[in-house]
C-alpha cells in the first residue's frame, strides 16, 4: 500500500484488458475473474499499472500462482517473463526479466495459456447478457498541454483498447475501469474530439478537447529564426563564473560569433542561452565589452530578466587611470560607418540583461572622480548605438540596461538615422537613462533611477522622436532634456500618454533651438513639474536659444512645484487645458507658472484649471518680445502672493501689473488713482481687478495713459475688467 491506495492489476488477454481490480489485501488472496474461452498459446498479461516508493512506503504488487483454463501456473516457471514498463512499454519487450512472485516496479508478468485439461461437458449455460455499449458521458479538464492528465468518464469502458485526442493515440491508459479511465494528452496532439476504441467499437466525444500549445521560449524561438546560430556553436561561453579567464573567453567567443554571424550573406542571428555571463573589454585595450560592425545583425537573449530564465552579459565595472583618467570601458556599441548614404544598419536587439555592475550613488560631477572613481564616468556607458558615425536602422525590444556610471543607452553625433525601441528598461546611472540624438519612437518602456532620463540632442537632420505610453521615475535632477538645438523646423518630438514621476527639477527641460512642434499631451505628472524652459549657450557648437512650437496640453499634474518654469525663449506655443492639482495641504508648494528673463512671442496659456496651487508669479522681468496670453484658466482655491496675484498700492508705488486674468489690489492710503502696467502685454489679454475698500478705495480716473474708463470707477470691495489694446498701447475697460 501507498498513501492508503493498493496496486492495480490488470488481466489482458492477446492485449485486450478482461479485467481490473485494486488489490488491497496485505496477504494472498483468490481473485476470481470470468472470461471468454482462452486458446491455448495465448499471451495471459498481469499487469502492475501504479508503482510508487517514498521511504518507508513502497507499494508492489505479489503474486503466486494463476490458473488458465484449469491449469495452475508459477510466476517462477521458466517460460515466464516479467516485462517493466508504464502503459505501452508493459509489454514492448524492452526491458524483460526472469519471472517472479514479486513485482516491484510497473510492468507485465507474461504467462502461456495451456491447452484446457479435459472436462466433462459442462451443463449449457445460458448466453450471458452482451456488455453495455461504450459511452462518453464528460472528461476533466477540458483543456491542457501534452502531458496532461484527463479523467473520462461514461460506461462500457472496462474493455477499453485505445484513447485517442483528435486522432493522436494516448500513449498512458491508467485506473481503468467499466465507467472511467485515466488518458494522458499525447505529444503531436491538437484540439479536437476524444475517441475511446473498444474491440471494434468506437465512440466519439460530443465536444472537442482544447490542446494549450505553450510558446517557445525566447532561446527556443531565436534558433528557429532563419540564419540563426548559437553563440556556443564558436566557442565556450561560460555562465556564472566571473573570473578573469572567463570573461576573457566570454568576451573573444562572443564578439567572434557576431563577426562570423555578421558576415553570412544576409547576415543572421545569434542567439545567447539563459544564465549570467561575465565580459571585460575586449582584447588590445579597446572600451567595450561586444561591438556589432555587420548590416543585418540581431543579438538575441533568452530573456530580459535572468531571475527569470533570461540572458544577463555582466560587463566591467572595476577602474583604473588611464591618461590620468578614470576607465572603466563600454557594455555594447554598434561600430558605424563614415557615410550616411551607406551607415551600419538593420541591426536588432532583443530579449537579453546588460549589466554594468556599478551604477547610481547620487554624485553627478563630470569627470568620474581620480581617487574614488565615482561620479559620471563617460567611460562607462551602457549601449552605444552610435558614436560620431552612421548608422541607419536599430531596433531595441525587452532589453534590460543599468548599472552603468555614464549614459546607459547613448548615439553620439547626428547620423544615427532611425531607432525603433519597445518593452525596454533603462536605469541605475548617475548620468542619463538616454542620451540620443535621431528619429526614433519609444513604446511601452521604462526609465528609472538617473540624474536625468532623457538627453534630446535637437539638432541635426535625423531629430524627431513620438513617445507612447513609457514609465518614468526617479530623476534626481531634470526628467526629459530636450537641448543643443539648431532651429531648423520640422524637428517633432511627441509625449503622450506617458507618466512621469519624481524627477527634481522639472519633467521636460527646453535648453535652446528646440525647433518643433514639440508635442506633450494627455500625460500624467506625479511629483514632477511640467515644463521649463531656458536659454542654451549662444555659440555654434550649442545652437541657437530659440524654443518654437511647443504645445503643452490635456495633462495632469498632482503635486508638482509648478506647471511651467518660462525663463527663456518661447515661440508660437501654447499650454492649455490641463489640470494641475496640489493634495498636500499646503497652497505653497505648487505655484501656476513662473515668467524669469523671458523672451515670448504668440504664446498662449489657457484653459488650465490650478486647484489649491499658487498663482501664476513672475520672477523677473519680461524683457523681449511679448507676454504669453492668459484666457479661460479656472483657479480654485488658490494663494495670490503679494506682488503676484495681489498688489500693493500706496502713494509711491502705484502700479498694478497684471501677471494674468485676475488681480486683487490693497490700497494703503486713500483717494489712490491706479495706473496699470502696458509693457510687451498681447492684444486681447484681459484681465479682471478687484480690491479696494470703504475706507481707501480704489479708483480708476478719466484721462490716465495707460488705461481708459468712460467715467471714474471706484472700487471698495468691487472689481473691474479691462482688456488690453495693443494699436491703443493701453487697457480698455470691458463691458
Amino acid at each position: 500500500m501507498f498513501d492508503n491506495v493498493g496496486p492495480q492489476m490488470q488481466v489482458i488477454v492477446n492485449g485486450a484488458i478482461v479485467a481490473s481490480v485494486e488489490v488491497r489485501a496485505s496477504s494472498y488472496q483468490d481473485y476470481d475473474f470470468t472470461v471468454n474461452p482462452i486458446a491455448a498459446g495465448s499471451k495471459v498479461d498481469i499487469v502492475f499499472t501504479n508503482d510508487a516508493r517514498v521511504t518507508p512506503q513502497d507499494r508492489n504488487l505479489f503474486l503466486d500462482t494463476i490458473t488458465v483454463n484449469g491449469i495452475v501456473l508459477s510466476p517462477l516457471d521458466p517460460s515466464v517473463k516479467y516485462d517493466r514498463g508504464e502503459g505501452y512499454q508493459a509489454t514492448d519487450g524492452q526491458y524483460v526479466l526472469v519471472g517472479s512472485n514479486v513485482m516491484p516496479w510497473s510492468g507485465a508478468m507474461r504467462f502461456i495459456a495451456p491447452a484446457a485439461a479435459p472436462a466433462p461437458a459442462p451443463a449449457p449455460a445460458p448466453t450471458p447478457a452482451p456488455p453495455p455499449p461504450a459511452t462518453i458521458a464528460a472528461f476533466t479538464p477540458t483543456t491542457g498541454a501534452p502531458g496532461t492528465s484527463i479523467v473520462i468518464t461514461g460506461t462500457g469502458l472496462g474493455n477499453l483498447t485505445q484513447v485517442a485526442f483528435n486522432g493522436v493515440p494516448s500513449q498512458s491508459l491508467t485506473a481503468v475501469t467499466a465507467t472511467s479511465v485515466t488518458a494522458v494528452v499525447p505529444a503531436g496532439a491538437t484540439t479536437g474530439n476524444i475517441t475511446l476504441s473498444t474491440g471494434s467499437t468506437t465512440v466519439t466525444s460530443a465536444v472537442p478537447f482544447t490542446v494549450n500549445i505553450l510558446p517557445p521560449t525566447s532561446y527556443e524561438a531565436c534558433q528557429a529564426a532563419p540564419g540563426a546560430r548559437r553563440v556556443t556553436d564558436f566557442g565556450v561561453f561560460t555562465p556564472s563564473a566571473s573570473d578573469n579567464t572567463t570573461r576573457a573567453a566570454n568576451t573573444v567567443t562572443i564578439n567572434s560569433a557576431l563577426d562570423n554571424v555578421g558576415k553570412q550573406v544576409n547576415g543572421g542571428v545569434l542567439c545567447l542561452p539563459p544564465g549570467t555571463f561575465y565580459l571585460t573589454n575586449r582584447a588590445g585595450g579597446q572600451q567595450e565589452a561586444v561591438v556589432i560592425t555587420h548590416n543585418n545583425t540581431t543579438l538575441w537573449g533568452a530573456g530580459m530578466d535572468s531571475t527569470k530564465g533570461g540572458t544577463r552579459l555582466v560587463t566591467r565595472s572595476d577602474w583604473n587611470l588611464v591618461n590620468g583618467a578614470v576607465f572603466r570601458g563600454n557594455g555594447l556599441r554598434l561600430v558605424g560607418t563614415t557615410s550616411p548614404t551607406t551607415p551600419l544598419t538593420n541591426v536588432t536587439l532583443r530579449d537579453f540583461e546588460i549589466d554594468g555592475g556599478s551604477g547610481y550613488t547620487g554624485n553627478f560631477s563630470w569627470p568620474a572622480s581620480t581617487s574614488t572613481g565615482d561620479g559620471w564616468d563617460i567611460s562607462h556607458k551602457g549601449i552605444i548605438l552610435a558614436w560620431d558615425d552612421c548608422v541607419g536602422s536599430v531596433t531595441m525590444q525587452r532589453v534590460w540596461a543599468h548599472s552603468y556610471k555614464g549614459e546607459v543607452v547613448y548615439a553620439g553625433g547626428q547620423c544615427l538615422q532611425k531607432v525603433a525601441i519597445d518593452g525596454i528598461r533603462s536605469e541605475d546611472t548617475n548620468a542619463s537613462t538616454m542620451n540620443i540624438t535621431a528619429n526614433f519612437t519609444v513604446t511601452n518602456s521604462y526609465f528609472g533611477k538617473s540624474s536625468l532620463w532623457m538627453e534630446i540632442g535637437a539638432a541635426g537632420p535625423y531629430n524627431s522622436s513620438t513617445w507612447t505610453n513609457n514609465t518614468f521615475k526617479d530623476a534626481a535632477r531634470y526628467g526629459i532634456n530636450i537641448a543643443q538645438g539648431d532651429g531648423r523646423a520640422n524637428t517633432p518630438h511627441t509625449f503622450q500618454n506617458n507618466t512621469f514621476q519624481s524627477c527634481g527639477n522639472t519633467g521636460f527641460y527646453l535648453g535652446g533651438g528646440a525647433g518643433g512642434p514639440i508635442t506633450i499631451s494627455k500625460n500624467t505628472f506625479l511629483n514632477c513639474s511640467g515644463l521649463t524652459t531656458d536659454y542654451a549657450h549662444n555659440d555654434k557648437s550649442w545652437g541657437v536659444s530659440q524654443n518654437k512650437l511647443v504645445t503643452f496640453a490635456n495633462n495632469t499634474l498632482t503635486n508638482v512645484q509648478t506647471l511651467a518654469y518660462l525663463g527663456a525663449s518661447l515661440i508660437d506655443s501654447t499650454i492649455s487645458d490641463n489640470v494641475i492639482t496640489n493634495t498636500t495641504g499646503t497652497t505653497g508648494s505648487t505655484t501656476a507658472t513662473f515668467l524669469c528673463n523671458s523672451n515670448f512671442s504668440n504664446v498662449t496659456i489657457s484653459g488650465n484649471t490650478f486647484d489649491h496651487t499658487r498663482s501664476p508669479e513672475q520672477s523677473c522681468a519680461v524683457t523681449q518680445g511679448s507676454r504669453p496670453k492668459f484666457q479661460g484658466n479656472v483657479y480654485a482655491s488658490v494663494e495670490s502672493r503679494d506682488q503676484q496675484g495681489t498688489t500693493h498700492i500706496s502713494t509711491s508705488q502705484t502700479l498694478i501689473r497684471p501677471q494674468f486674468e485676475e488681480a486683487f489690489v490693497i490700497t494703503d492710503a486713500p483717494n489712490m488713482i491706479a495706473q496699470l502696467d502696458t509693457s510687451l502685454y498681447v492684444d486681447g489679454q484681459s484681465v479682471k481687478i478687484s480690491g479696494g475698500s470703504s475706507n481707501n478705495p480704489l479708483r480708476f480716473a478719466v484721462g490716465q495713459a495707460s488705461y481708459y474708463v468712460a467715467t471714474e470707477r471706484k472700487l471698495t470691495g468691487g472689481s473691474v475688467k479691462f482688456t488690453y489694446s495693443a494699436s491703443q498701447k493701453k487697457w480698455v475697460e470691458a463691458p
